[in-house]
């Protein structure tokens, strides 16, 4: 496998999907490219230096600024501003959003207008087609709403009850499929992945002991284990697969895979290390043929590597000097 890379100085990725990426530029432009049938430019936007919250609907992109949020459609039509109102999410069936005078709510609008209260501010939330996962930190535990029907928690469940430790705590985003979550939870040695049932909350699963970030590809969840191992688990079966790839990485110069700066496509997981003062890397390992199939280095002036997203052809890496790095497949 190879890649050309390209530097970007001052821009970093504010949104990426499977169809678009949308790039802030040292000018404050937020560029906004499509992936097929070629890269291209199909955006350009001037944002202000503070706005960094970018979300997609269907005919383009908005985003959140001076207390209002802006929708650009893609094909450069009638542009919307809705005013003191901060967009979540717009989904088929609903959209989400706050409006800043009921701040502790989110309003969920379909046929109808339900209000659900914050749990707690900037804790994960996940947007489904029918429902709203949210965590509460604070008061550990993990809720589910149906939103196209009212206010109420569906379920519940709290950390300390998922592992039966004193004291518990959510330690990966929250991944879905079409009827489960995924998701860490460690506490004290009862540590593990969860898999809750999304309509009811029961524990379907437990993998012990596997307590490192998730990453989802197509049907199936990876992470890793001590040491060095990475794991990959069927959506629907639930079957666990191990590769033991510790010798594979570290006679490529490699120390550790289980950085959360990960990401994986097409069965390829790209995953990043910044240990002390060793040079940056990055590294592409391939579950089907079980090799290391790109390493690349960066310079000691790039510093640590902040965040990678990646799609089919190139992989976004950012690092400490606030330079974008990208890497396109050949």
């Amino acid at each position: 496998m190879e890649f050309t890379v390209h530097q970007q100085l001052g821009s970093g990725v504010l949104y990426k999907d499977k169809d678009i990426v949308c790039i802030k530029d040292n000018e404050n432009h937020l560029v906004v490219y499509g992936f097929s049938p070629v890269f291209k430019e199909l955006l350009t936007i001037d944002l202000s230096a503070r706005t960094n919250q970018v979300g997609r609907y269907s005919e383009g992109v908005y985003y959140f600024q001076d207390r209002n949020t802006y929708f650009h459609a893609f094909t450069g039509g009638e542009n919307n501003k809705v005013e003191d109102s901060f967009f979540y999410e717009i989904c088929p069936d609903y959209k989400a959003y706050t409006i800043l005078s009921k701040k502790d709510l989110i309003i969920c609008e379909s046929d109808k207008s339900v209000e659900i209260p914050i749990l707690q501010r900037g804790a994960q939330k996940l947007f489904l087609d029918k429902g709203l996962v949210q965590v509460g930190q604070k008061n550990g535990l993990i809720a589910y709403y149906n939103v196209l029907q009212d206010d109420k928690i569906k379920w519940q469940q709290t950390f300390t009850a998922l592992t039966s430790a004193e004291k518990a705590n959510l330690h990966s985003r929250i991944l879905s499929s079409d009827d489960k979550l995924f998701f860490v939870v460690t506490g004290n040695e009862r540590k593990g992945l969860f898999v809750l049932n999304l309509e009811t909350g029961e524990v379907v699963k437990k993998f012990e002991g596997l307590c490192y970030e998730i990453f989802k590809d197509r049907d199936y969840i990876y992470t890793t284990q001590f040491e060095n191992i990475l794991c990959r688990i069927n959506i629907k079966t639930l079957e666990l697969e191990e590769w033991d790839c510790n010798a594979l990485i570290t006679e490529n110069g490699f120390h550790s895979i289980h950085d959360h700066r990960c990401d994986v496509v097409n069965d390829r997981f790209c995953f990043t290390q910044t240990l002390g003062d060793d040079k940056a890397k990055l590294g592409v390992l391939d579950w089907e043929k079980k090799e290391l199939v790109y390493k690349h280095e960066f310079e000691p002036k790039n510093g640590a590597i902040g965040s990678i997203q990646v799609n089919e052809t190139r992989m976004f890496v950012h690092t400490q000097d606030n330079v974008l790095h990208i890497f396109e497949k050949v």
